[in-house]
């Protein structure tokens, strides 16, 4: 059983706009290492950053009394725990409408989320696996090995993640198991991200990625002193997580400090040599202090690997529909699609491409696929509604 969400949650990382490149197999041979993580915090950078207090990891996961009664409520009368699980869902989603109030930024603690009504999807996330422990269930955090997934805010690529919960069954001395298969609950799950490997992560892991998720709402604010904090919590609770020594990365380099920069991506790379946004975030700093040569390296060794990501194709489209490049916008989302021709995504952005050259008629097919394409999502409720708005603008401009 799934519930779920058609939006997307910003979980690991930050990467500078216009950085575009791949890797190679032979630039990441290597062995995975432990780093030492507080040798990269360099603390006297960001001297303002002690000023700030920090949510304590147990109180991101911390119900009121008032949490607990709904809880309580929605599981009681329930003869297994399949059932109470799948009332618990339903009364979350029907007490806030959550699909409606989705937010990006709002990276907020359990009891903040059920309070607001309104959060971003690990947000959310943690607020039922709160929920679900405070029933009695056994739940679990799963990441998702998505490909990589970019989305664009404030001049930034941001990469995004995937998680979510699976409630393993219950099983006692006296009786049967109370269900016989996991239940996943998955407020945002990814086109097709069923397809992907799932792997357990911890609560130390969460709390590292929601400390992470706080750095990165405010480097988008340029408040570098908040994020560094945020930075180094999510180090100290994860010395392993590379999101943050991503992010970690990128502040140094908004200040010039460009060799603590370069040490953060290193130690990133060194976590998980795989780690395309790091290797390119490191040939961007390689290029910016004149290591050509090095830089060109990797982004030829990269570029293998990306092209056949259908998402490094939608970024660079959305990347030329920024920069009013609308043809080259048009001919990447193409690109995308003939890789995988399933996201409504793929076809909505080629409407907006259309639209900006004029082109109503194109705009109206391309929506009506974004539609179809949506399914049951509420976003196809959205490209209705902007094809009605298209449908008035021709007759406008040909009135009969």
């Amino acid at each position: 059983m799934t519930f779920r969400l058609s939006y997307r949650s910003l979980l690991t990382s930050i990467a500078l706009v216009l950085i575009t490149g791949c890797q190679s197999a032979g630039v990441f041979e290597g062995q995975h290492t432990l780093v030492d993580s507080e040798a990269a915090l360099h603390d006297h950078v960001f001297p303002a950053a002690d000023s700030f207090l920090i949510e304590s990891p147990q109180s991101l996961f911390t119900l009121s009394d008032e949490a607990k009664e709904f809880v309580n409520k929605a599981t009681s009368g329930k003869d297994s725990e399949e059932k109470q699980v799948q009332s618990l869902m339903r009364d979350i989603f029907n007490r806030s409408e959550f699909d409606l109030l989705y937010q990006a930024d709002a990276n907020t603690d359990a009891n903040t989320t059920f309070e607001n009504r309104a959060a971003n999807c690990l947000s959310l996330t943690i607020m039922t696996y709160a929920m679900a422990s405070h029933a009695g269930f056994n739940a679990r955090f799963q990441q998702i090995d998505i490909p990589e997934f970019w989305t664009r805010r404030s001049g930034f690529a941001l990469l995004n993640g995937h998680i979510n919960l699976r409630i393993v069954p219950q099983y006692t001395v006296s009786s049967f198991s109370l269900f016989r298969r996991n239940l996943i609950i998955d407020f945002d799950p990814q086109e097709g991200a069923y397809k992907f490997n799932a792997n357990e992560i911890d609560k130390q892991r969460i709390v590292a990625m929601f400390y992470n998720n706080k750095a990165a709402e405010l480097i988008l604010k340029g408040q570098l002193n908040h994020a560094y904090a945020y930075l180094r919590a999510s180090l100290r609770i994860d010395p392993q997580y590379e999101g943050a020594m991503l992010n970690l990365g990128l502040v140094y380099r908004q200040v010039g400090e460009m060799a603590f920069a370069e040490q953060a991506y290193l130690a990133a790379i060194t976590v998980n040599e795989n780690y395309l946004t790091a290797w390119e975030n490191l040939a961007a700093l390689y290029e910016k202090t004149q290591r050509v040569e090095q830089a060109q390296q990797i982004h030829a060794s990269i570029q293998k690997q990306r092209v056949n990501n259908p998402y490094y194709h939608l970024m660079l489209a959305e990347e030329a529909l920024e920069n009013e490049a609308f043809k080259q916008s048009i001919r990447h989302f193409k690109d995308a699609i003939e890789i995988d021709d399933s996201p409504h995504q793929f076809y909505f952005g080629l409407a907006k491409a259309y639209l900006n050259l004029g082109d109503l008629d194109s705009t109206e097919d391309y929506l009506r696929l974004a539609k179809r394409k949506a399914g049951k999502a509420r976003i196809s409720d959205d490209y209705g509604e902007k094809m009605s708005m298209l449908a008035r603008l021709q007759r406008e401009k040909n009135p009969s």
